[in-house]
This record gives structure tokens, sequence and C-alpha cells, in this order.
């Protein structure tokens, strides 16, 4: 499990113990706590991953905070605290177990990518589109692997046209 996962991980039970907290309606200042928590570190995986997902979650952690906060300052009903809080535990639940792009179907594309190549030049270009892939965030690694096999026709024309060119320009 990488980095990302695991803060993603925390953030989540996180968001799990702010709903049970809520749903045994212990005391409020540990609820607003816990809330004021998870909207930072909320905020904090937003910043590190730059995952559009958590926005939501980010602003609805946020709501939560202010209500609980005038529920600590007044005796409003409960009820809608709890139900916000489920439905944030459930939407955090739906982000952490999404499904994360399959490394192996970035390497078939990225082997497909390369076959177009020629031959003295494969091993090169593997390293360095899987150092790529390596360096995007999960999201964004097989758009870009499929963008390598559109690309690798134009590519592997430049490569062919290169001692050509190196020839007329001597």
């Amino acid at each position: 499990m990488n980095a990302n996962r695991r803060r993603l991980n925390d953030v989540h039970e996180l968001a799990q113990a702010l709903n049970n907290v809520l749903h045994r309606k212990l005391g409020r200042i540990l609820d607003r706590s816990l809330a004021h928590d998870l909207a930072v570190e909320l905020r904090r995986e937003i910043e590190r991953t730059k995952d559009p997902r958590l926005h939501h979650l980010h602003e609805l952690a946020c709501v939560l905070e202010s209500t609980l906060e005038r529920n600590l300052m007044a005796t409003s009903s409960f009820d809608p605290t709890v139900t916000m809080a489920d439905l944030l535990a459930r939407e955090l639940d739906g982000v952490v177990h999404a499904p994360v792009p399959s490394r192996t179907r970035c390497r078939r594309l990225v082997g497909l990518a390369v076959t177009f190549l020629p031959v003295g030049h494969q091993a090169r270009y593997e390293e360095e589109f899987r150092a790529e892939l390596a360096d995007l965030p999960a999201h964004k690694q097989v758009p870009h692997a499929i963008r390598l096999v559109t690309r690798s026709l134009v590519l592997r024309r430049a490569l062919l046209d290169a001692p050509a060119m190196r020839s007329t320009c001597r």
C-alpha cells in the first residue's frame, strides 16, 4: 500500500471515529474536535494528491464542523448532524475503496507502445515510459499510458528519420 493510500485510510478512519462518536452521542466537544481534525486532514490530502473527489468531502466536513459548533452553543437537534456524518463516512468509504488504476493495465499499454518502436530503441523507451508513469498520480497513469500508445507511431517515424537527418546535416 503506497503512502497516499495509507493517508487516505487514516482520514477514512477519522471519519468513522466521528461517525461512531455522533451515533453514541458522546461529548459534543469531542464531536467538534473530530470534525475539525477530519476537515484539516481532508484539506491536507487534497493538497498532497490533488484528488478532485475530495473537494466535496472537505466542504461537507467543514459544514459538519460548523453545525457541531452551533450545536455546542445551543441545544438544537442532533439528528441532521448524524445524517451528515453518515453521508460523509459513506462517501469517503467510496473514495478509499475505489479501484486504483491497474498497474498491469499500464504495463500492457507501455509494452504495446514500445512494440511500435524500432528494436534498438525499445528498451530505452520502455524504461523512460515506466519512469514517467511512476511519477504520475494513480488517476492519471492510464490516460497517460493511452497517450503513449497513440503517439508511438509518430515517435517511431521520428526515430527512423533521425539517422537520415544527421547525415544531411554533415
